[in-house]
């Protein structure tokens, strides 16, 4: 079992957990509308990975006619030592205009990052999205519960290729 300085473990769905040695375990709650088929959100690599897929719209070839959002929420529970939380994201959104397939990332309430489609009147071409960082990581993060949020919107229900986002988060404990 792990065990921390008090003297308590930490539990994870009932089975000891490794926050405590630095690992972030990352917990994610997600929403969605204007899906067709199904959850859009993937979360991979023990949970250091999300990702958002929207389906193909109507107008270019697909079949979905929706505006599609969503939120995916994180609980992250630092114990004992300090942790540095990396982020960076990528995503493909549409080169129609921009404003559109937006996404922010907001870490115990304050906005991080975001990101927006770059545009430039190409009807259904995709590109990459215009990427903005708020706070440069990584971020620390003291002992206790911290909260990480991620919002989405396409905006509209046009001009969806493969568009996508994909977060990547890594957590290092901190010397103390």
């Amino acid at each position: 079992m792990i065990k921390i300085s008090s003297g308590k473990v930490v539990l994870k769905n009932g089975k000891p957990s490794c926050v405590c040695c630095g690992s972030c375990n990352l917990e994610w709650v997600t929403t969605y509308s204007g899906q067709n088929n199904g959850n859009p959100w993937t979360v991979s690599n023990n949970g250091s990975r999300l990702r958002i897929d929207l389906e193909d719209s109507e107008n270019c070839g697909g079949s979905n006619e929706n505006v599609q959002s969503g939120t995916a929420t994180a609980t992250i529970a630092v114990v004992g030592a300090d942790v540095s939380l990396g982020f960076s994201f990528s995503g493909i959104a549409e080169m129609q205009d921009t404003g559109y397939e937006n996404i922010s990332f907001y870490l115990d309430g304050e906005r991080v990052a975001q990101a927006t489609s770059p545009g430039g009147n190409l009807e259904c071409e995709m590109g990459a999205s215009v990427v903005t960082y708020w706070v440069d990581p990584p971020y620390i993060l003291e002992a206790g519960n911290h909260t990480f949020l991620v919002e989405f919107s396409s905006g509209d229900s046009l001009y969806h290729v493969g568009s996508y986002y994909q977060a990547d988060l890594t957590c290092q404990t901190l010397a103390p």
